[in-house]
């Protein structure tokens, strides 16, 4: 009888501790269940947070996209794209410019504790329009054909910092002459000691002592491709003028306060612009032009404010000029203070002397008299980097 309930006991035991590692089991098996359905809500979570950073940050870009369409100009300025609070998240824009026409668009998108990175890059391919030539040359300050002699003293600056000096020729740099922009020659750049260039050098002859020159950019010696000078059709401007009574058949020398009648005051020969005076409007001339004294000469009407179409351009005396200054075929001199602010294209070759700014770059919109077409830019973007 003790054998039997002896036995029993054990069987009871066995029991138990069956149904208690079966319990451990299917416990385990429920912690196991309850951990990895909470590792798949936390991978969800940070899986629909990661899709949320990347459209947040898609949006940026498109954001900054859509400003550089209307403005390429924006890249050169941080402040037109700030960090912005935008569908629970935010995003952050940095707009690189590389070159006049391509800009880096990197947008950072945050959601909750994710992130994620956009980087396109937008480039300016120029404009269609009715103007038959390539509105890319104003994002030059100084563009040269020939040859690019810049002495004395005096400066080339930029306020954007973005801006181009380009000779297809040699370009020399000496006196006490100074850069505050990017120089290019498509044959050789030469400076003289003592000399400050703030920006960057490119040319595939260089000759300069670094130890007597600063350049706080790059120095590259690269291939540089001619740019074509861009032959603008002046035919507008004329009709413009004779319909304003404003076409002259002789040389012209004027030395007092003038604004022509719709603007544009056309002379078949030379032009003086002389004496303390201050003049308004666009000047053409079909020979040689010559501009002294003190005062002023100011763009009016997105015209061109001065164009020698066959001849050659000087500057003497004090006057400050304001706009684009077009040498259509021939050469450009400037000696004593003057000043500039716009773009200055020359066919032929520059020299620049005299105690002078010679320009501080501010790009030109050229419209010609009745058209309506402004030959806008068109912004695309180029390539997805990511």
């Amino acid at each position: 009888m003790n054998n039997i309930w002896t036995a029993m006991r054990r069987r009871d035991g066995a029991a138990l501790f069956t149904v208690m590692l079966l319990i451990l089991v299917i416990a385990s098996l429920l912690g196991v269940a309850y951990s990895s359905s909470v590792q798949r809500v936390f991978t969800a979570r940070k899986l629909a947070d990661r899709v949320r950073a990347l459209a947040i940050a898609e949006a940026g870009a498109n954001k900054a996209y859509s400003i550089l369409q209307t403005n390429f100009a924006a890249r050169l300025n941080d402040t037109d794209f700030p960090s912005t609070s935008y569908a629970g998240g935010t995003f952050d824009v940095t707009v690189t410019p590389v070159s006049n026409i391509v800009a880096v668009v990197a947008s950072l998108g945050v959601f909750g504790n994710a992130s994620e990175l956009v980087i396109m890059d937008a480039k300016n391919y120029g404009s269609i329009n009715s103007l038959n030539w390539d509105t890319n040359t104003l994002d030059y300050a100084i563009l040269s054909g020939g040859d690019f002699d810049f002495g004395g003293s005096g400066s080339y600056s930029s306020p954007s910092g973005a801006a181009l000096v380009h000779a297809n020729g040699p370009m020399t740099i000496r006196g006490n002459a100074g850069m505050n922009l990017d120089i290019k020659s498509a044959t050789s750049i030469s400076i003289g000691n003592n000399k400050i260039i703030n920006g960057s050098i490119q040319s595939p002859s260089m000759s300069y002592d670094p130890s007597m020159v600063t350049i706080t950019g790059t120095s590259t010696v690269a291939p540089v491709p001619l740019v074509p000078i861009p032959d603008i059709d002046l035919t507008p401007y004329y009709n413009h003028a004779l319909a304003n009574g404003q076409v002259y058949n002789s040389s012209q020398t004027l030395s007092g306060d003038f604004t022509p009648p719709g603007g544009i005051m056309w002379v078949n020969g030379t032009l003086s612009l002389a004496g303390n005076a201050t003049y308004n409007g666009s000047f053409i001339a079909t020979g040689d032009m010559s501009v002294s004294g003190d005062g002023a000469v100011n763009n009016t009407n997105s015209y061109p404010t001065l164009v020698s179409r066959d001849g050659d351009m000087s500057f003497t005396g004090q006057k400050s000029v304001q706009g684009l200054i077009y040498v259509k075929t021939g050469d450009y001199q400037q000696t004593g203070g003057n000043t500039h602010e716009g773009q200055l294209i020359v066919k032929g070759n520059i020299d620049k002397g005299g105690n002078s700014d010679v320009i501080v770059y501010s790009r030109s919109t050229i419209i010609p008299p009745g058209s309506t077409d402004n030959g806008d830019d068109i912004i695309g973007i180029s390539a997805w980097q990511k």
